[in-house]
């Protein structure tokens, strides 16, 4: 008769989990006999830290699915084991998230081109109406006081408030080059417009009205304006460049 083997150790037989490499299958087979019964992935973490479970989790995921109405529950889990809910798989929904610097930094290019955008057609009409009649160009002047008045230095105004505005939203400084030039050249454009220019342009309405587009008084006030026009447009386009390069001193 042959030698019967070495019979294994109360503890071995017990708790077969314990030992490494001779338990593979039996643990296997039950994490996925509990899968299938709950809905609940069962991962043995011998030698796997469980964040490297969920990281291998989260590359499949869009191929494992958690069945239709399954819940996660606690179960008895043997040594060596570990629970883990199924991860959500669907698509996350997509969110319009606008910070409220993004939405000041629009309302202030919008108020720019308003400004900008007016005060750059001034001098197209001007030129188109030289030589019309002077009901014709009366009309025009005062349209384009109306404009003035009405839409560019409001936005000029809001321009000031909306910069403010995204500097202290933005964490921003107001020493920083760009931005303490481009607020002491709207200054002194503001001061132009509402100072100089506004009045110069009243008085040009009141003189062709009064001695007509022949006159003295009318080609002094219509040269000033002029003038004025040109200097208020270079300092525009100057305060667009520093507000888009935005360079700083080296």
């Amino acid at each position: 008769m042959g030698v019967d083997p070495p019979s294994r150790s109360l503890a071995e037989r017990a708790w077969p989990w314990n030992r490494a490499g001779a338990h593979e299958g039996v643990l296997a087979a039950r994490a996925r006999r509990r899968s299938e019964d709950d809905g609940t992935a069962y991962d043995r973490v011998d030698g796997r830290r469980p964040r490297d479970v969920l990281a291998a989790r989260v590359q499949a995921c869009s191929r494992t699915r958690l069945p239709s109405g399954a819940r996660f529950h606690r179960r008895g889990v043997p040594a060596g084991l570990v629970a883990l809910p199924r991860l959500n798989c669907r698509r996350p929904k997509l969110r319009l998230a606008v910070s409220l610097f993004v939405i000041v930094k629009f309302f202030h290019v919008l108020l720019a081109i308003i400004a900008v955008g007016f005060n750059a057609t001034y001098g197209i009409w001007l030129a188109q109406v030289a030589r019309e009649p002077v009901p014709t160009q009366s009309f025009l002047l005062r349209g384009i006081k109306r404009l003035d008045d009405w839409f560019a230095n409001p936005a000029y105004v809001l321009l000031a408030v909306t910069g403010v505005t995204m500097v202290f939203v933005g964490e921003l400084r107001f020493t920083t080059f760009w931005i303490a030039g481009g607020i002491v050249l709207w200054a002194i454009a503001v001061a132009l417009g509402f100072f100089v220019y506004t009045p110069m342009l009243r008085n040009q309405i009141g003189a062709l009205e009064k001695t007509g587009p022949e006159s003295e008084d009318y080609k002094r006030y219509a040269g000033n304006a002029r003038f004025i026009g040109i200097l208020l447009a270079v300092i525009v386009v100057v305060i667009v460049f520093l507000m888009v390069t935005k360079p700083t001193l080296s």
